[in-house]
């Protein structure tokens, strides 16, 4: 299964940030959109990071009460790691547990277009499982009449 298919299935709003953005902007967002990381823009609409919740703890661990006043690209993670649509599923899911990513940015012809979390990939792996489970046991119970 490909990373398309996810997206196929729901709706998704891509949820960014220009990178001369404030923390307390991206705050606002992580919180408004109940989600875990933001996609950074540049001033051409091209993705230049990526700025998640543990970016916003390390700026408030370093900077305290000054923190949100701080950049958004001086904390985000630059130049992310990327997936496309044409991923296979399990590759993608590996891929964020060996380097530990929650969040990937999911691009199409050299734009972001999307992005994964992990929450995302496993929830769509555990319908596969769940589904595959279902026909071995209408297989088994045909067999037992």
């Amino acid at each position: 299964m490909f990373l398309g298919q996810i997206y196929s299935q729901r709706k998704h709003e891509l949820i960014t940030i220009r990178s001369n953005a404030m923390i307390q902007d991206a705050a606002r967002l992580l919180v408004t959109h109940g989600i875990g990381a933001l996609l950074v823009m540049d001033d051409n609409g091209d993705l230049a990071g990526i700025f998640s919740e543990r970016d916003l703890t390390r700026c408030i661990h370093r900077h305290g009460a000054e923190g949100p006043g701080k950049g958004v690209s001086e904390f985000m993670t630059p130049n992310p790691i990327c997936c496309t649509f044409d991923d296979d599923i399990n590759a993608v899911m590996t891929l964020m547990k060996d380097r530990h990513i929650r969040h990937l940015p999911v691009m199409q012809d050299g734009r972001a277009a999307a992005m994964v979390s992990i929450r995302d990939v496993i929830g769509r792996l555990l319908e596969m499982a769940s589904g595959e489970r279902d026909l071995m046991r209408e297989y088994i119970n045909s067999g037992t009449s």
